[in-house]
């Protein structure tokens, strides 16, 4: 439903181009993460919910150097988990208003990402790595 939204609100509406699949599918997973914890039963059902998305977070933090937070292929699961991270990272220090920002607009990827947060993306990125590494499986 969240590649719906941000197709229209891209490309529809404001004429733009789609949004970086790594962010559309980042949008994607914080928003199964958050429609679960809002309107599921119980914590459960919820867990069950999201647990996919957690395990494509392990996998990443398991092995970072191995991929990649801006990803071009959507076969790789570990690399979803660093964007479900990073937008959950982005979204505790900006806000939960910093998702609507990010789908309404023509800007796409990290270009998004600088002007909703209002940094460079690499800074964001950076404290992100230092954050989600600082607690990484060894």
């Amino acid at each position: 439903l969240q590649h719906g939204f941000s197709f229209n609100q891209h490309v529809l509406i404001r004429r733009g181009q789609p949004e970086d699949l790594w962010v559309d599918e980042a949008l994607s997973s914080l928003a199964e993460e958050l429609g679960g914890i809002s309107y599921l039963p119980d914590v459960n059902t919820y867990s069950r919910y999201v647990l996919d998305d957690v395990y494509d977070a392990y996998q990443y933090l398991a092995s970072p150097g191995d991929h990649f937070l801006l990803q071009t292929s959507d076969t790789v699961l570990a690399d979803f988990g660093a964007g479900w991270l990073y937008l959950r990272y982005l979204a505790d220090q900006f806000g939960d208003s910093l998702t609507n920002k990010l789908v309404g607009t023509t800007l796409t990827g990290t270009d998004n990402v600088a002007a909703q947060t209002q940094l460079p993306f690499a800074t964001t990125a950076a404290r992100w790595a230092r954050a989600a590494c600082a607690g990484a499986p060894r």
